[in-house]
């Protein structure tokens, strides 16, 4: 029980912030739940599928718990700090399963069959080419 541990190594208050990279609906109740009164929740990883916070009365509200995110514009400083992170974790002794930061976008866009194949075309050409190493688009396939 994660959160009665926190309560437990905190005197009972718990902590100032957290960080979720996953997007998980349990692990973000569960950071919540770890939480001081007035602490603060920072969401970096996006949800795959939709989440929910069953006790957010409690948990969120009543508590005056600040839930924020981050933004993708300064989407360079966003890799460096998490390679920081990344380095602190190992450095403390945490086991890092793994970790990545994906280009998810916000929109996506329907195209064509015919344009789908155009740009499965100009995919393929991106990857022949041994200077480019990763491609992002936001079209529905």
């Amino acid at each position: 029980d994660l959160p009665a541990e926190v309560k437990k190594l905190t005197g009972g208050v718990g902590l100032d912030a957290a960080i979720d990279i996953t997007g998980a609906g349990p692990a973000l109740n569960t950071a919540l739940k770890c939480l001081r009164a007035a602490g603060r929740l920072v969401c970096v990883g996006l949800p795959t599928k939709p989440v929910t916070f069953p006790d957010m009365a409690d948990d969120l509200i009543y508590r005056e718990i600040q839930l924020t995110g981050v933004s993708g514009r300064l989407v360079w400083k966003t890799w460096e700090d998490f390679a920081k992170v990344m380095d602190a974790l190992g450095e403390a002794g945490v086991e890092v399963l793994s970790g990545e930061i994906a280009m998810i976008p916000s929109t996506e866009t329907d195209i064509s069959e015919d344009d789908a194949k155009k740009m499965e075309k100009m995919l393929d050409m991106f990857d022949d080419n041994d200077d480019v190493q990763e491609v992002w688009h936001n079209w529905n396939q």
